[in-house]
């Protein structure tokens, strides 16, 4: 017998390695642990954390049921991070006000979706009604200009005509800047179009995730970015989970397909109905055109630019007709990406820039006392 053979009889049995599968499972278990911590780096460097994917307790909520405009914004209610927000007193972002107005101002209501309201702008006072106001001071200093931001994030013609009418007319303002577009695009471009928008929009509805899927959410970014993508509007607690109907994205109709003209003249029927009532009431309307960026959408936007041009089309035909103020910002905001964080909101420079365009053509048409 060899030595080699006495070694292999007589000696310790030699250790078995681990098997192909077993080695394949560790391969997984490491590459997912390592992209569940790649994602979780990349949501913090895009100032995304755990509560972006949760449904939003009300007592956290931004907005709030309403009888009659389906929603409205929680007042006292702030955020800090890369894009700070603070609601009012009144529920109005911005700074602190009074729905009495103070004697001898001069008030101005900015009234329109989440482009009034500003969710591109990272602070308060870098809104467009915020840096109005502060060019109005600097350009105009012997009157005192107050400026309030009206906006509501998803409000369209339908809701700010009823806000007008039943809210925003008791603090007295002198003029109204009504700047819409978008938010009644989408139900423009909806099949099944109805003059009311609710073919598209609902009453507010709550969604209840189930227990699976709440922990899955909370301690799975893969599944949460698998379930939930990272656009705001498919979170959870995302406002159009709580006002559109269940799949109300596969009822888009791209406007490239054909502009819903009979949409439209519901959408310029409402601002004829919003001039009405502010006129009636010794108020001052202002209309505006409406900016946008093509070179700014994504391909997984709903797309409705042409829907946007033919309302800029029929918003200055109807100020011709109702010998209204309008400022024409479409034309000189439009297809700029440096002023926009998306196709539609500006950034902080954009709503300077903004603000500034609404103060020099208010100047051109003498809208707002200039």
């Amino acid at each position: 017998m060899d030595a080699n053979s006495e070694t292999n009889s007589g000696g310790a049995t030699p250790r078995r390695g681990l098997s192909l599968t077993a080695k394949l499972l560790l391969v997984l278990l490491f590459s997912a642990v390592g992209v569940e911590l790649a994602a979780r780096a990349v949501d913090h460097f895009q100032d995304r954390d755990t509560d972006f994917y949760m449904p939003v307790r009300a007592d956290k909520s931004f907005y709030a049921p309403h009888p009659f405009l389906t929603y409205e914004m929680v007042p006292d209610r702030s955020r800090e991070g890369m894009y700070s927000f603070h609601h009012n007193s009144l529920g109005f972002r911005g700074k602190e006000t009074t729905v009495e107005k103070p004697e001898g101002v001069y008030r101005i209501l900015c009234v329109g979706g989440s482009t009034t309201y500003g969710t591109g702008s990272t602070k308060d006072e870098l809104t467009y009604p915020a840096q109005l106001e502060a060019i109005l001071a600097e350009k105009v200093p012997g009157r005192k200009y107050e400026v309030i931001n009206c906006g509501v994030s998803g409000y369209g013609t339908t809701e700010n005509l009823i806000n007008i009418q039943l809210r925003l007319l008791e603090l007295d303002p002198d003029a109204i800047i009504v700047y819409h577009a978008a938010n009644d695009a989408r139900p423009i471009q909806a099949k099944g179009f109805k003059p009311d928008y609710s073919h598209l929009r609902t009453s507010w509805r709550e969604t209840e995730p189930n227990a699976l899927d709440l922990t899955l959410l909370r301690w799975c970014r893969l599944y949460a970015w698998a379930t939930r993508g990272r656009n705001p509007d498919k979170q959870t607690g995302a406002l159009f989970t709580h006002i559109a109907v269940p799949d109300y994205e596969s009822l888009h109709v791209p406007s490239s397909e054909g502009v819903n003209e009979a949409g439209v003249e519901v959408f310029i029927r409402n601002l004829r109905s919003i001039v009405a009532v502010c006129r009636a009431n010794g108020v001052e309307p202002v209309l505006a055109t409406f900016a946008s960026c093509e070179s700014k959408q994504k391909p997984t936007d709903e797309h409705f630019l042409d829907t946007v041009d033919r309302q800029n089309e029929r918003i200055i035909e109807l100020a011709a007709e109702l010998d209204a103020k309008l400022l024409r910002l479409a034309e000189g905001l439009d297809d700029r990406p440096e002023w926009y964080d998306d196709w539609m909101h500006f950034n902080d420079e954009g709503s300077r820039v903004q603000a500034m365009g609404v103060f020099q053509e208010a100047q051109r048409v003498g809208a707002l006392g200039l």
